[in-house]
């Protein structure tokens, strides 16, 4: 059974989602410090050039390592970021789109 509701919840550059290890089913992905990388894509520094042009027109895309608390499995995730101010700070949201464990297995 697919649970995408797993992947809905962003990352940030110091933290990451509990989300569930699919090798032993116990315990949760954290994020490796400094693991996060992310790069501008070419599409978003193209539009640097626009007259219009603004900060929020920026996009990355990202790759970072997680380890599972329990038995210390690593994986990656990867995805796209987008940018939210929240009252004078600018926030950098991470969102998976290529997840790790999309299916849940079932124990027999």
């Amino acid at each position: 059974m697919i649970n995408r509701n797993l992947w809905t919840r962003p990352l940030t550059e110091n933290h990451a989602p509990s989300w569930p290890c699919p090798v032993c089913s116990k315990g949760n992905y954290s994020l490796i410090p400094n693991s996060l990388i992310f790069k501008e894509t070419t599409k978003s520094k193209r539009l640097r050039n626009h007259p219009d042009w603004e900060p929020d027109f920026v996009e990355y895309i990202f790759s970072a390592w997680l380890k599972c608390s329990t038995c210390g499995q690593e994986a990656t995730v990867s995805g796209s970021s987008s940018w939210d101010q929240d009252e004078n700070d600018i926030i950098t949201i991470y969102l998976p789109r290529n997840s790790l464990a999309l299916f849940t297995p079932h124990r027999y």
